[in-house]
């Protein structure tokens, strides 16, 4: 039978009174106020470390959605940020969002482990913490002992250009997000992928990213270079370059240039013509994240490395509606 870890234990590790421990465990007022972060840190941590069961009736994780603005407030992060917390509250989780900006657990004794959705640069230093179960969607960090759920974003550039390919385009230009994450990575690979398997030359000024510039700038200058079709890429501000191309450019997809987007939003079914998206299952993905934390905070596991953390990848699928012209 386990050794039941006591509060002096506990203080004892991380070298203060027991009275303090127990104001920070138990979040007491003034004994957290007159505690040091380097106290706290070290109290929660120890309690961590020696698996004290936490007090509060519910397990509370925390949600961290990287922080973009959208043009409009129903893109990928908000949906799957909503989507995680619906899985989670229905699995009987406790859940309190958090700003990338504030990521500190190792001050809040209440948490049992963190959901993080998107590119996050306090990722890294949530790693290895004891008890502490911390997974990422569609922002890998095995090597820093995160577990990762993601959709394959490869295959998702993969089968756009591909299907492009199908209906006869060989000018495609692929719109992201932000470069030098994982996702623009992988997608360029796909997207190249695709070229080279229909021996198309590959353009590295057809790879445009959104973020710090003009989208409309990018459009028309694609345009003026005789691209055909946009595989429209970047999560955030997708609906913003549809907007772009059909209100503020005057064109009609389907008919003057093709559009492929990421991400099936309900609204892409009711544009005027319905949107050929590449599908990512953000239930599935909202699912499996909530899964695998409930698993790990029931059966913590010990001694994380990269070579044993879970890390779970589902794959894509094109929905084919009207906004591709067929050039055959």
């Amino acid at each position: 039978m386990p050794k039941k870890v006591s509060l002096k234990t506990v203080a004892a590790e991380a070298g203060c009174s027991t009275g303090v421990a127990s104001a920070i465990l138990n979040k007491g007022g003034e004994g957290v106020i007159r505690s040091s972060r380097k106290t706290q840190r070290k109290v929660v941590m120890a309690a961590r470390k020696l698996g004290l069961k936490s007090s509060y009736s519910a397990h509370r994780i925390g949600i961290c959605a990287q922080q973009i603005k959208s043009s409009l407030p129903v893109g990928y992060l908000e949906v799957l940020t909503l989507l995680v917390t619906q899985e989670a509250i229905k699995s009987g989780l406790a859940v309190q969002n958090i700003s990338d900006e504030k990521i500190d657990p190792s001050l809040d004794p209440s948490l049992n482990g963190i959901i993080m959705i998107g590119a996050n640069k306090y990722g890294e230093s949530l790693g290895g913490i004891p008890h502490f179960p911390v997974i990422t969607i569609n922002q890998p960090m095995i090597d820093q002992c995160i577990h990762s759920i993601t959709s394959d974003h490869a295959e998702q550039a993969l089968l756009a250009a591909q299907h492009a390919i199908s209906k006869g385009h060989t000018r495609i230009a692929l719109l992201e997000t932000q470069p030098d994450t994982w996702g623009y990575s992988e997608r360029t690979r796909g997207f190249k992928s695709a070229l080279d398997a229909a021996n198309i030359p590959f353009d590295n000024s057809m790879i445009q990213c959104t973020e710090n510039n003009n989208i409309e700038v990018i459009l028309q200058k694609w345009i003026d270079e005789g691209i055909t079709l946009l595989l429209n890429f970047p999560s955030q501000t997708g609906l913003a370059t549809i907007s772009t191309l059909t209100n503020q450019m005057g064109l009609t997809i389907g008919k003057d240039i093709s559009v492929i987007s990421i991400d099936d939003l309900p609204v892409f079914q009711y544009f005027n013509p319905p949107q050929t998206v590449i599908h990512q299952s953000l239930d599935t993905l909202a699912e499996a994240a909530v899964s695998l934390m409930v698993r790990h905070i029931e059966n913590p596991a010990e001694n994380l490395t990269p070579t044993n953390v879970d890390n779970i990848r589902f794959s894509p699928k094109i929905i084919e509606r009207e906004s591709v012209k067929n050039l055959c």
